[in-house]
């Protein structure tokens, strides 16, 4: 009994000693939750009175932006894109569509073989554009040429213009643009660093102590020890990069002034809270759940899957709800019709020698927002493949899995061929909008299968076909001379 006795009281004393280590931990705690609360309730607070302040007093800046892009058009020969100037500020304004960002994009996909940074690229990227195309519905501002016909156009941009795409989607895309690819973010481990730096070949223990926690500001100097320019300058000519975007678009008569400061903010919004907020954090272990979900069971991975589209499904309803009272307001119908009036004077945006606000405004903005499930799709489909060197990279390839996906990819891809006349079969039944949202989907679907199967199966086949036509080496000579002899 005393044994049990002196051992209840040693448990209960251990006991004891854990609950106030853990209460005196508790407020640490308490204040690091709140701490990091605050941070992304300051900034959200922050970034919506921005935003609430632009939609009610915007309408002051208009002229002044207007005075700014004409003055600008008159002074540098603007017209049909032959002046010096204007194909300066052309070249940044292309550099912010949304192709030339998707091609960057695949080429980073195709190079990297630490796919998770890629994704976060992906993620980031859909997230700014479906932000953008939000919070355009909510302001429901106008174009600089549907108020004013002296602004010339070259190329006609229609829907609403609060914020610039151009101004948020680039900014976040080429930010995180320049760290992979500059910092190396795109190889898969630290030890890369050593293999690529001679500096640090013999000094390993630096790495070791910093374990896999390294700035990017760090791993340049220990990248490029030698560079004349820092990363700190690699950003600052960044920032004029993305600032020549910006006044390109207001150059070219697509966007007031105040719409691009607001993508900037937003795009600043969206950096903060990805640096210093937890989201990077939080994409990274999306990336190692969806690896995870791979071991388990269907009926546990349906459920998951489930689960991460009803999140996102919650913002595409309030989006669509946000649709239906912009769509079919009064005030804003009567608006549109005076922008129309001033629209079909510019003959780069009429088609045909017609236009219809119908198929534009929050039509298109709902279907911009559908990018918000592209990570969702890359997530489910995508897989880490197995390392089985022995096999040839074509073998490697045709999995059973892989084979499904292809037919997948080809059976989107015929559906996206016969999108006119599916459109007018379910014309009478079905709104428009769905089914031309359910053709937004299998785009991206259609999309994320291009990169996950089509790209890796491309470069299987090169791979191979490079294997067998390769010169052989001085070693395998030898042997082949040996033989011979």
């Amino acid at each position: 009994m005393n044994i049990f006795g002196n051992s209840g009281i040693i448990i209960l004393g251990i006991s004891e000693w854990n609950f106030k280590f853990h209460l005196l931990r508790l407020p640490n705690l308490i204040l690091n939750i709140f701490f990091f609360m605050s941070k992304v309730t300051f900034s959200t607070i922050l970034a919506t009175l921005i935003l609430v302040l632009d939609v009610f007093f915007s309408k002051y800046t208009y002229e002044f932006s207007n005075n700014i892009t004409k003055f600008l058009q008159n002074k540098f020969e603007y017209g049909q894109e032959q002046g010096t100037f204007e194909y300066f500020l052309l070249i940044f304004s292309t550099a912010g569509d949304a192709i030339v960002t998707n091609i960057l994009a695949i080429l980073l996909w195709f190079k990297a073989t630490n796919k998770e940074q890629a994704l976060k690229i992906f993620t980031m990227n859909a997230l700014a554009s479906s932000m953008g195309n939000l919070v355009k519905m909510i302001a429901a501002q106008p174009r600089p040429f549907y108020i004013d016909d002296q602004i010339k156009l070259d190329f006609c941009y229609t829907g609403y213009g609060d914020p610039s795409g151009h101004s948020l989607r680039p900014f976040v895309f080429y930010v995180l643009l320049l760290e992979t690819i500059v910092c190396k973010k795109y190889k898969p481990d630290q030890k890369q660093l050593i293999d690529d730096n001679e500096f640090y070949k013999d000094n390993q223990s630096q790495l070791t102590q910093m374990q896999q926690s390294i700035s990017c500001n760090m791993r340049f100097k220990m990248l490029y020890p030698n560079s004349p320019i820092s990363f700190k300058q690699c950003q600052f000519f960044l920032g004029i990069f993305i600032f020549l975007i910006g006044i390109g678009r207001l150059y070219f008569g697509v966007h007031f002034l105040n719409q691009i400061i607001l993508g900037w903010v937003l795009g600043i919004y969206l950096l903060y809270l990805y640096y210093y907020c937890g989201l990077e954090q939080l994409i990274h272990s999306l990336y190692i759940e969806a690896k995870r979900i791979k071991d388990e069971k269907t009926c546990t991975k349906i459920a998951k899957y489930i689960n991460l589209g009803i999140m996102l499904s919650l913002l595409y309803l309030i989006t669509l709800i946000i649709c239906y009272f912009r769509h079919y307001s009064q005030q804003l119908l009567d608006e549109k019709e005076e922008w129309k009036k001033f629209i079909i004077r510019q003959d780069t945006c009429l088609h045909k020698g017609h236009y219809s606000y119908e198929k534009k405004f929050e039509t298109s903005d709902v279907q911009y927002i559908s990018i918000i499930f592209f990570p969702l799709y890359l997530f489910i489909l995508y897989e880490q493949p197995p390392e089985q060197p022995n096999k040839s990279p074509l073998r490697f390839w045709l999995s059973r899995s892989n084979i499904i996906k292809l037919t997948l990819y080809f059976f989107c891809y015929l559906i996206q061929g016969q999108q006119r006349y599916i459109l007018k079969l379910f014309e009478k039944g079905v709104p428009r909008l769905m089914v031309t949202l359910i053709f937004e989907h299998i785009y991206y679907i259609n999309y994320a299968l291009f990169l996950l199967i089509l790209i890796p199966f491309i470069k299987a086949i090169g791979n191979d076909f490079i294997s067998k036509f390769r010169k052989p080496t001085r070693t395998i000579q030898l042997e082949q001379f040996e033989i011979e002899l």
